[in-house]
């Protein structure tokens, strides 16, 4: 038997409540973790010394290559120096290659204190959540009903945050970024049913494509989880391909519905609302690159703009339910 509405509607919800306050909570245990200020790629050199850190002061410099910490090598450890489950006070060593000279450097973690990129990504993730619940219960329409499953992937990715320690925190990790990825091709899915479906929202070889995609790409999060970080170093990020491209159709079929769209309509119709969405998202995106090429303090909070396009996406469904008849 089918649920109510209004189970359904206080199903939602308190999915919602629990995924944000997941989110919270998780950010709030990660900032009371120890923290070491140093960040290394896949080619196990380190490109960022964060300022007034426990880095610093044990004298890690960029370009310091990453040799082993605490004698395991470093192909052997998670791609960032982020270990969940080291302490406030306790002490890792690292050794380093630094030129032609290998140097054992004592990293005694600090508490981590606010991380303003998570946060960032919290409240983003939080209005991708809440607006997505909020077209999708008020409104009856597919377009409304691909939002909602959009902001409720975002709460996944938000519910993610916390770093739990060891092998559960790549679970947690992997998971994140299976959601993130499955957010983005419900944005995809809504804008090919916004405001009327396109022939691809109907297509069943479309639909299997992008859900065959996603389970190829969850297959390949659980293979790389037990080689981690072996099997990431050989393929580089798979998400970001997928999520780029996702959001370039998205983008496509927005456009094809602005030029389908007559001008004396564009608002009426809630297609106005959506471009403005995808522009201010777009600008919200570069913006922190720009601003660390020209040396901005907006790296950080301008990426925050971002949240104003789930806003205008759930206007633009609102809007254009109210002229149905």
């Amino acid at each position: 038997m089918a649920a109510s509405p209004r189970l359904r509607r206080v199903a939602y919800l308190a999915a919602g409540l629990l995924l944000t306050a997941l989110g919270v909570l998780g950010l709030v245990r990660e900032q009371r973790q120890g923290w070491g200020g140093f960040i290394y790629g896949t080619d196990r050199v380190i490109g960022i010394v964060e300022p007034n850190t426990a880095a610093e002061r044990a004298g890690l410099q960029p370009g310091d290559s990453v040799i082993s910490v605490d004698g395991t090598p470093s192909a052997d450890l998670p791609m960032q120096s982020r270990w969940a489950n080291t302490r406030v006070g306790q002490t890792r060593r690292l050794l380093v290659q630094r030129g032609d000279s290998q140097l054992a450097v004592d990293v005694v973690y600090d508490r981590r204190g606010p991380n303003m990129f998570a946060w960032g990504a919290l409240e983003v993730l939080t209005i991708f959540l809440w607006c997505g619940l909020w077209a999708g219960l008020a409104v009856a329409t597919p377009a409304a009903t691909a939002l909602l499953r959009a902001g409720l992937a975002g709460g996944v990715a938000l519910a993610a945050v916390p770093n739990v320690g060891g092998f559960w925190n790549g679970i947690v990790a992997h998971a994140q970024t299976a959601a993130l990825v499955l957010l983005t091709f419900f944005l995809l899915r809504f804008f090919l049913l916004f405001p009327t479906p396109k022939r691809a929202a109907g297509s069943r070889i479309a639909t299997g494509l992008m859900a065959g995609v996603w389970l190829a790409f969850v297959a390949y999060l659980v293979l790389e989880l037990f080689t981690h970080p072996r099997f990431y170093i050989m393929t580089g990020s798979v998400a970001s391909p997928l999520m780029l491209g996702a959001l370039a159709l998205a983008l496509a079929a927005l456009a094809h519905t602005v030029v389908s769209t007559p001008r004396g309509t564009l608002w009426k119709s809630g297609v106005g609302w959506a471009l403005l969405g995808a522009l201010v998202g777009i600008g919200a995106l570069l913006l922190p690159v720009v601003a660390m090429m020209l040396r901005l303090p907006l790296a950080i909070w301008g990426g925050l703009l971002v949240g104003a396009a789930p806003i205008a996406f759930a206007l633009a469904v609102r809007q254009e339910a109210r002229r149905a008849p």
